[in-house]
């Protein structure tokens, strides 16, 4: 099909948003009749990020306006002298044991200069904000028809509380998003943000208005990897371990493939679900300290300066740290080195990667068990999100193996590999485990009742 054809939306046509503590994505099942149509939106693009799939999940309060995405993020580096703070924490307010009670706190001082906003109102601000992004991105891709952009969205997480719950409030927020985002409109897209009285006006008015009716489902983050494996990996292996490495989160779960139902069907080993705090962020707030503590002592005012400009460029710097092995911080007229070397052999560090090792073979003994009964030749483990990209990742895996006694060989690769992406006109290259969950989503069951019996895939 030619990128320039337009292609009809179908029935089951819906959009998948995963909003991941450091970067959002989005995607659209243009037919449930062909579960492998699923393409990825440039939401990144329609926001000015540095990559066209990629948005980062922020938004910044002034006193008069705000802003979000790439423009909140550029807000934060000239507020760090405020000791202000973006909001970036979706996801773990909606994963909170009371999501209720925790979206009725109000922001703090340092995210919220008026202190009038609370969780709830930065949530629904953002998935208005994120609801003119998908619009500006299928408006931007010639081959997709404009209904679609009204399609039902769905929403990737991780293993949640109360899944009614979840679901009564997550649709309300959708619903409150839509009113939000018809009110305010492309203004949401501004580089210089909204005027802070149109915001309230419309939040105002937002509740107990009637949405477009796009709430679709929760759909795990387990079961949209597992999903966006067994649809688009040329050949699936019989037992698999997904470890998603997000910003926020580090969700594992296991799966064994039933070729008895589907040749690519795969079936969840409840036993090796877990959701871990050990991710990037934790691994941010380990460089943070070990950049201040080389920067010395400043003064308190000086040093809280110093950590919250590192904690913007956390993602960056560990990129460079980890490709180069050096990483340098520039401070006012100062340059803040760290070395991999000094990394590793950090304290925190060794703790975190023992405590990540533990967490790891706790999943993959139950996989193990399993496939020793099934007489496997090997267990396949795949890495998703922004942390497949850490090269003592795949180390940990091994680290684990090692601890349960695993006698299988391990395959260890990153989401993509030997994979047959639809739509490869998009840039999938070095992003494609981040954008695996949201891929996966678009195809995977909705969670509709708290359920414990294994699904097929």
């Amino acid at each position: 099909m030619s990128l320039h054809e337009k292609i009809a939306p179908g029935e089951g046509a819906r959009i998948c948003l995963d909003l991941g503590t450091a970067m959002s994505k989005a995607t659209v099942l243009l037919d449930s009749a062909h579960p492998t149509d699923v393409a990825p939106l440039p939401i990144g693009a329609a926001a000015g990020a540095d990559h066209p799939l990629l948005t980062p999940s922020a938004m910044y309060v002034d006193e008069d306006r705000i802003t979000f995405g790439p423009a909140a993020m550029k807000r934060a580096e000239t507020g760090v002298a405020k000791r202000r703070n973006p909001i970036v924490s979706f996801k773990l307010v909606l994963s909170a044991r009371e999501i209720e009670a925790t979206l009725a706190l109000k922001l703090s001082r340092t995210v919220d200069p008026t202190s009038t906003l609370t969780h709830r109102d930065g949530i629904v601000l953002y998935l208005a904000y994120l609801d003119q992004l998908i619009r500006a991105a299928v408006a931007s891709e010639p081959s997709l028809p404009a209904p679609i952009a009204d399609a039902p969205r769905r929403l990737t997480s991780p293993h949640w509380q109360s899944f009614e719950e979840a679901s009564r409030i997550v649709g309300g927020l959708v619903e409150e998003a839509s009113v939000v985002s018809m009110d305010l409109g492309v203004a949401l897209l501004s580089q210089d943000g909204v005027p802070m009285p149109q915001v309230k006006q419309a939040l105002v008015r937002a509740k107990g208005a009637q949405g477009r009716g796009h709430f679709d489902g929760i759909v795990f983050e387990s079961q949209s990897a597992a999903s966006a494996y067994a649809n688009f990996a040329r050949a699936t292996a019989p037992y698999v371990l997904v470890i998603d490495m997000g910003a926020g989160t580090t969700d594992i779960a296991g799966f064994q493939r039933d070729a008895s139902v589907a040749q690519s069907g795969l079936i969840e080993i409840t036993e090796a679900r877990q959701c871990c705090m050990l991710a990037g962020d934790e691994l941010d707030n380990i460089l943070i300290d070990l950049f201040a503590r080389r920067a010395g002592k400043r003064g308190l005012a000086e040093e809280d300066r110093l950590w919250r400009g590192v904690k913007l460029a956390a993602r960056s710097l560990k990129q460079e740290l980890f490709q180069k092995g050096k990483s340098v911080f520039k401070y006012r007229n100062a340059r803040i080195s760290l070395t991999r070397d000094a990394l590793e052999n950090d304290p925190s560090f060794r703790a975190y990667c023992r405590a990540l090792t533990a967490t790891i073979a706790a999943s993959l003994a139950p996989l193990a068990v399993a496939a020793k009964k099934g007489h496997a030749d090997a267990i396949t483990v795949l890495l998703a999100g922004g942390g497949s990209n850490l090269p003592f990742l795949a180390d940990l895996v091994r680290a684990a193996a090692v601890k349960e006694k695993v006698k299988l060989p391990l395959k260890v690769e990153r989401f993509g590999a030997n994979w047959q992406l639809p739509h490869r006109h998009h840039p999938f290259a070095g992003v494609f485990p981040q954008l695996a969950i949201a891929m996966g989503g678009a195809l995977a069951p909705v969670v509709r009742v708290p359920a414990r019996a294994p699904e097929m895939i």
